[in-house]
């Protein structure tokens, strides 16, 4: 056993297991989460967003696939794998994430690019040290060979989002997000943003709304760990 990881010995954040981050026998207690619409949350096949929704919204987002239900397990190890720099855990969640885009997507796609949901550099540099959404699609770029980009920035300091409405959720990121100019070749290529968790969809939308705006044509849909309903 090498000496970090008897320091830093490895336990199951739900069942406290010594071994893994997450035991196999607990990820057979992880319940898939049920194909709703991202804003108003009605049942929609395939992840899709409704009309009614896509026309409300100026067709922003085409639909956004989430793999877990928000229960106890899936909040303990998204805080791992946030606050206490637990990265064994975004493997299986990467696993989890590239099975979603084999399921629903033709990975043969050649128009089809990965990014994320970027996080201000100063909580990325100063807090947490890196961005678990970027992580979590990068590792997905290379188990399906799909490429990976940096497509937009964070430009602007926001609070938190946990805890406001959807319209306080809206006003808190307005602006907050721009497209990274090395970035302007993707008016070709369809984007799937990858973030770790959404409730309203309010930072997926407007993440995605500068990229609509310059590229009206591409395509944009999401794909996150789970949504918490709350």
């Amino acid at each position: 056993m090498k000496f970090l990881d008897w320091l830093f010995e490895k336990k199951c954040v739900i069942c406290e297991k010594n071994g893994d981050y997450l035991c196999k026998k607990c990820t057979q207690w992880l319940s898939p989460h049920p194909e709703h619409c991202l804003i108003c949350h009605k049942q929609s096949d395939d992840y899709k967003t409704c009309k009614k929704c896509l026309r409300e919204w100026n067709n922003i987002i085409e639909w956004v696939i989430v793999a877990f239900s928000y229960d106890t397990s899936i909040k303990k190890l998204i805080k791992n794998l946030k606050y206490k720099s637990a990265y064994d855990i975004s493997h299986f969640f990467s696993l989890k994430l590239s099975y979603l885009i084999s399921t629903y997507f033709d990975i043969h796609d050649t128009s089809i690019l990965l990014s994320f949901v970027p996080s201000h550099r100063t909580k990325k540099i100063f807090i947490r040290w890196y961005n678990q959404s970027e992580l979590l699609a990068q590792w997905v770029a290379q188990l399906l060979g799909l490429p990976f980009a940096k497509v937009c920035k964070k430009v602007r300091w926001t609070k938190k989002q946990a805890g406001l409405k959807r319209q306080q959720r809206l006003i808190n990121l307005n602006e907050a997000f721009e497209i990274n100019q090395k970035s302007l070749f993707i008016s070709q290529k369809n984007i799937i943003l990858i973030d770790d968790i959404t409730t309203t969809g309010s930072t997926l939308i407007e993440t995605a709304k500068p990229i609509k705006k310059l590229f009206p044509k591409v395509k944009i849909w999401g794909l996150v760990i789970a949504r918490n309903s709350s």
